[in-house]
């Protein structure tokens, strides 16, 4: 059994205090445009450079056992976070650390920690929904190169490409960052329906290899369920054949003699066909032929439905203009013949997307399917003169498309950290009932301070006292420093701006986690790492 330590009381929010310290100070000096970066070397890998919170914070971890555990809890909230939204991670850790810091003085000064804790989720709330309450709705032409800019640190020609495929795709779009070869940033539009599947067999590719297998006007079949005879469907393929006409097969797999008669088919009557094992796992392989089933008009074979390859009809055959299999890609290409399902199909999506808000992967998997029906999907494939520039560029474009998708959903505010200080402004408005509340509102708002206070620092040491003063004393919502200039400009007019769903998730989760560590009276760790 590995041995533990046990710390209580003031000893264990001074070392859990530290854990969160630790990693702020190394995100603190590469926030912003003008941070510097933070080189990790991990041998035999190349040295990278880190610039970003949750990158820091992953590798930077105190070595006392207790202060292990507020890093460990920093990264984990970080992850999190990184993982749903691309960005807000560094803000996150500053705003945290300076409220764990400042409610430990307050606890050492005899305030309960509990209700310290608790003032400081009803402070965050309300900070969260002023924050909601003060964005302005999302515009493509107006708003995006800005989100797009804040998101990227300025990386400009990564920008243009970014908001340009935006531009050309549907609003229920999915914008997916990739590695690409050579040292040219590339994009990529898949047109229509794709799917990462293509021919079930060699045998029925008709082109050569690298050549898409064309089908115009197919008909399409939806069989959920493993084929392995067609049955009494034989003379139906031949029939296919004899008039010409082609026909796709979807189905969760196609073998034996299933398989050979579908091949014999197409080798040797002239079948214009092929099959299409579906890609998904298997208790969502109906949830994509249903799909299918809306965008082609076809009925699906299965269990689900009542219905089997040997009740069969002609009239549960779908249609579309065109499908392209070339490797393992499908690309399905047509409107669908019922607008109306199709738009009432695509609504119960977003819904579903609503309700797996925090089940991140299923709701990744929910917002590729929506950009199948309709929105389309685009590749931003990065390229670079250096792995690690490559790395660098490619989480830069992820924060990008992430952040664009995010104030589609809920809307802009402020860049700059200017949002945070908005937010804090409406706990000055409010009248704290009880001692406790009042030092919960002074807390958070000097930590939502920090993020625009830290880049202001970042100017000459001149220039970053005079700007700290003028942005105290500024009213105006929407001025926000601007590091290019080193001067407070009007964010929308400069296009410095954030997503609001962001902002209110960096305060709630940043209060969240801070109240769980103030909370702690005894902490118990591993001696072992």
């Amino acid at each position: 059994m590995v041995p533990k330590t046990i710390s209580f009381s003031a000893n264990a929010r001074s070392e859990l205090c530290k854990g969160i310290e630790l990693p702020a100070r190394a995100i603190r000096a590469a926030f912003g445009p003008n941070g510097t970066g933070t080189i990790f070397h991990r041998p035999p890998a190349a040295p990278e450079v880190l610039f970003d919170g949750f990158s820091i914070a992953r590798e930077v971890i105190a070595t006392d056992p207790t202060a292990r555990l507020a890093s460990t809890t920093l990264k984990e909230v970080l992850f999190d976070l990184d993982r749903e939204f691309g960005d807000g991670t560094s803000a996150l850790a500053l705003i945290a650390d300076e409220i764990i810091r400042g409610a430990r003085i307050a606890i050492e000064g005899g305030y309960d920690p509990g209700s310290l804790a608790d003032a400081l989720l009803r402070c965050a709330a309300m900070a969260a929904a002023e924050n909601a309450s003060n964005s302005v709705t999302y515009c493509q032409s107006s708003h995006a190169r800005g989100i797009a800019e804040t998101a990227a640190m300025g990386e400009h020609q990564l920008v243009e490409i970014v908001v340009q495929l935006s531009d050309e795709l549907g609003p229920d779009a999915r914008i997916m960052v990739k590695e690409g070869s050579g040292r040219e940033i590339t994009t990529r539009i898949l047109p229509g329906m794709s799917l990462s599947a293509g021919h079930v067999s060699p045998q029925l590719q008709v082109n050569e290899p690298g050549e898409a297998d064309v089908y115009y006007n197919p008909y399409v079949m939806l069989v959920d369920e493993n084929i392995d005879d067609f049955g009494k469907l034989v003379p139906v393929l031949e029939g296919f054949a004899q008039k010409d006409k082609s026909l796709v097969v979807f189905a969760r797999g196609i073998s034996g003699p299933a398989l050979a008669a579908l091949v014999v088919n197409v080798r040797e009557n002239g079948l214009k066909a092929s099959a299409v094992a579906v890609p998904d796992v298997s208790s969502r392989v109906f949830d994509v032929l249903r799909d299918l089933a809306v965008l082609t008009g076809a009925e699906i074979v299965g269990q689900q439905t009542g219905y089997t390859l040997d009740r069969f009809l002609p009239h549960m055959l779908g249609r579309l203009e065109r499908i392209e299999i070339q490797g393992n890609i499908s690309i399905l290409v047509g409107t669908a013949p019922d607008p109306e399902k199709l738009n009432a199909h695509r609504a119960e999506l977003r819904a579903e997307i609503e309700r797996n808000s925090y089940l991140s992967l299923d709701k990744e998997r929910l917002e590729s399917r929506l950009a199948r029906l309709g929105g389309g999907i685009g590749e931003v494939l990065i390229a670079a003169r250096s792995a690690p520039e490559q790395k660098r560029l490619t989480i830069l474009a992820r924060r990008a498309v992430n952040a664009l998708f995010v104030a589609r959903r809920s809307g802009v505010v402020p860049g700059g950290g200017a949002a945070y200080r908005n937010a804090a402004a409406r706990l000055a408005d409010n009248r704290a009932e009880t001692d406790t509340e009042l030092v919960a509102f002074r807390l958070l708002a000097r930590a939502l301070a920090t993020p625009e206070h830290t880049l202001a620092a970042g100017l000459k040491p001149a220039n970053g006292v005079a700007t700290l003063r003028a942005l105290d004393k500024t009213d105006h919502p929407h001025s926000v420093l601007d590091l290019r200039s080193g001067e407070i400009v009007d964010a929308f007019q400069s296009e410095l701006l954030e997503p609001a769903e962001l902002v209110s998730e960096v305060i709630l989760r940043a209060a969240s986690m801070s109240a769980t560590l103030i909370r702690a009276e005894v902490c118990i760790a591993d001696l072992g790492i």
